[in-house]
């Protein structure tokens, strides 16, 4: 069983490189496309960077699910002011409730089985911005700690049933 917890997330912006893929090409794609960012150090070339971290946020998906093309966008949490570089661009990871995933175990397969079991749950997603965020440490870039980001219907997001009665005071 893979354990969550729902948090909320403020707001923030990345500034990073973007690729757009599918589930029928991201096997491919997605591990070339972190392997250009991290080998030719893209996130030095970003200026305001907030942290150490990167991050790598999914948006703009499209339907239908099974076959869905997505955005990738590889990169770094930055300062409002920030601006992105030439072949950059700059995303705004909305406010949401996410499904929390600390992933433990070898890397990549962690984070594998992680996507995998999000696919195939009954999670509520709102399919917004999912993000995973990656912190390296000293001499162990093979085996980030990984934590992974999933949007999730939150209490803010529900609609009250219509005819539902609300109560009031005697």
């Amino acid at each position: 069983m893979v354990e969550y917890s729902i948090l909320q997330r403020p707001a923030f912006d990345v500034v990073g490189v973007p690729l757009r893929t599918s589930r029928e090409r991201q096997k491919e794609e997605i591990p070339s496309h972190w392997q250009r960012f991290l080998v030719n150090d893209r996130a030095s070339a970003i200026p305001d960077r907030l942290d150490d971290s990167l991050l790598g946020v999914y948006t703009e998906y499209e339907a239908p699910p099974s076959s869905m093309e997505y955005s990738l966008t590889v990169g770094c949490r930055v300062s409002a002011e920030s601006a992105a570089e030439e072949g950059m661009v700059r995303i705004r990871v909305p406010e949401s409730s996410y499904a929390v995933f600390a992933l433990e175990g070898p890397f990549p397969e962690a984070l594998v089985d992680a996507w995998e079991w999000v696919r195939n749950s009954d999670l509520p997603r709102i399919w917004t911005a999912d993000f995973e965020d990656y912190r390296f440490r000293a001499g162990l870039a093979a085996d980030p700690n990984v934590v992974l980001n999933v949007a999730v219907r939150g209490p803010a997001d529900i609609e009250p049933e219509v005819g539902a009665m609300e109560q009031g005071e005697g």
